[in-house]
């Protein structure tokens, strides 16, 4: 009898892994209000906006070129920082958008 692993990741989000595609984040309204992801993000993309923490997409570069990691998704103690799907983006555009930001 094989093994079997359960996985919790969705095959479109498997597909998008396999093709090399990422995605900015959002906050979900599951936030608390912490205020733990806006000192972590190296790109200030994180802001309040109408009483909500949002993620700037044309900011976000998913810490690709500070960290290993997004850290906002690290420090968040509730788990409310998602994938947006509205916002694929290869490695490649992340970086692109790294270098343009910190140029």
């Amino acid at each position: 009898m094989p093994n079997t692993v359960s996985c919790s990741i969705s095959l479109p989000a498997i597909r998008n892994i396999i093709n090399g595609i990422v995605m900015a984040y959002l906050i979900n309204s599951k936030c608390i209000d912490c205020d733990m992801c806006v000192p972590e993000c190296p790109n200030h993309a994180i802001s309040v906006t109408d009483h909500r923490y949002v993620i700037n997409p044309d900011k976000c570069t998913e810490c690709v070129g500070f960290y290993d990691e997004p850290t906002c998704v690290r420090v968040c103690p509730i788990r409310c920082i998602k994938k947006d799907p509205k916002h694929n983006e290869t490695r490649e555009q992340l970086i692109a958008k790294f270098k343009a930001l910190n140029s």
